[in-house]
Parts: C-alpha cells; sequence; structure tokens
C-alpha cells in the first residue's frame, strides 16, 4: 500500500498542474455520470471532456487530449442528430484522421482514446438510458488502462469512481423507466 502512496506522490510532483485540472476533471466526471436527465448528461458530457482534453494536454498525452476536445463537439451533436448515420460516419472518419495525426508509434496505449473515441460515439448515436450507461461503463475499463499508462492519477481514481457511479445512474434509470411504464399501465 505504501508502493501506491509512493506513486502517487512522485507523479503529482513530476506534473502538479497536470494532475490538479484531473482531479477537476474527476470531479466533473462524477456528477456527468449520476445525470438521469439525458440532455444534461450529453452538456456535462461536452464540459466533462473539456476538462480531460485540457488534462491529458497539461500531461503531453496528445492523442488523450485532442480525442477529448474532439468529444466536446461529438456530445453536442448527438443532442440535435441522434441515430444520424452520415453524421455518425463522419465522426468515426474524423477520429481516424485523430488517430494518423496523433497515435505515438512508439506507445500501443495511444491508440486507446482513438478506438474508445468511435466506439463511444456509436454507443451516443444509438443507444441511450441503462444501455448507453452500461456502455460507457465498458469503455471504461480502456481508459483505465490508458490512465495507468500515462500516469494519471485523476483518471485512474476517475474510471473506478465512474464504474460505481455509472451502475447507480443505470439502475436510477431502469426505476425510472419502470415508474413511468407502471403509471401508463403499461406494466402490471
Amino acid at each position: 500500500m505504501n508502493f501506491i502512496f509512493e506513486n502517487i506522490i512522485y507523479y503529482f510532483n513530476e506534473n502538479p498542474v497536470g494532475q490538479l485540472v484531473g482531479i477537476i476533471a474527476l470531479l466533473v466526471n462524477i456528477f456527468t455520470y449520476v445525470s438521469t436527465n439525458e440532455k444534461r448528461f450529453f452538456v456535462l458530457m461536452a464540459l466533462t471532456s473539456f476538462c480531460w482534453g485540457f488534462h491529458f494536454h497539461l500531461m503531453g498525452q496528445m492523442s488523450g487530449a485532442v480525442v477529448n476536445y474532439f468529444d466536446i463537439i461529438c456530445s453536442l451533436l448527438v443532442l440535435k442528430s441522434k441515430g444520424n448515420i452520415k453524421i455518425f460516419s463522419f465522426l468515426c472518419i474524423l477520429y481516424v484522421v485523430i488517430g494518423v495525426l496523433t497515435i505515438d508509434g512508439g506507445n500501443i496505449f495511444s491508440a486507446i482514446p482513438i478506438i474508445n473515441g468511435v466506439l463511444t460515439t456509436y454507443l451516443l448515436f444509438y443507444f441511450s438510458g441503462v444501455k448507453l450507461k452500461i456502455g460507457l461503463c465498458v469503455l471504461l475499463v480502456a481508459w483505465l488502462v490508458y490512465s495507468i499508462s500515462t500516469h494519471s492519477i485523476g483518471s485512474v481514481i476517475s474510471d473506478f469512481l465512474l464504474l460505481i457511479s455509472g451502475i447507480i445512474g443505470a439502475i436510477k434509470i431502469k426505476k425510472e423507466e419502470i415508474l413511468l411504464k407502471k403509471k401508463s399501465g403499461q406494466l402490471n
């Protein structure tokens, strides 16, 4: 356990500003994932993406930074074009271009944000409610690997906590869906 704390202190001291921004991004991220209102969720996703983009930029991790900055646009576009195959395809092509421009050939982990970007876009465009939350939680495992590889303290903590808060959010949404069905008479 002492080894973990020593590493946290070491990596924090290596880039305190970048790590502090990561802690701020962690807090914004938690509020995003416990949101039960879908429109608010996408707006908070955009804010979260900005915070993480800035964090990874300060940490010198360009693929993570650029993908998160681009995620701002994706999160906001989903509000107006959910399910639109042309916009979805265009965004996926842009992710591939971002990947070509930012992936560090000597670091296989730098491909994780690109792959996650495409998969997240798919989830955002074609899923909602509990399925969306569960899908995003599954993708957190890959972000966790990336976060560990970049020594991002806030992101590692965030990925663990978001799994918990994402599950709580999914349960809350499922309960609301059941209540609505009961009220409308669709569920006995």
